[in-house]
């Protein structure tokens, strides 16, 4: 799986984080272009210090964002091991919801865990 799920990892979390690429610039020093060439998907392999500054900036779990470029192997481990956050799961732990909007992600997180039990 590794970095292509990089990019759709990166969309969503600036969606979360409710911010332009323009923002994301000014916070990490990194460019414009290339962010959203990380997003499309049509940059190569990004160095472990770009992904450090974006897990810094996004306050998002840096080894999750490792693991999506395809850097580490599966950072989730079960049975009864350590289980690291997925860069998404960071991100919404992180994310500045008001009150109804943690509602409405609760509900709606129930509405997908009763689907996949039918």
């Amino acid at each position: 799986m590794g970095i292509k799920r990089l990019p759709d990892e990166l969309r969503r979390i600036r969606a979360i984080k409710n911010m332009s690429l323009r923002e994301v610039e000014k916070g990490t020093g990194i460019s414009n272009a290339y962010l959203s060439q990380l997003e499309n998907g049509n940059a190569n392999k990004p160095t472990p210090d770009i992904l450090r500054r974006l897990a810094a900036f996004y306050k998002v779990n840096y080894e999750s964002l490792m693991e999506a470029a395809g850097y580490l192997g599966d950072a989730t481990v079960a049975e009864g091991k350590l289980t690291v956050p997925t860069v998404i799961q960071t991100a919404l732990m992180s994310a500045d919801l008001n009150e109804e909007e943690s509602e409405m992600v609760a509900q709606y997180i129930e509405f997908l865990r009763s689907r996949s039990r039918k």
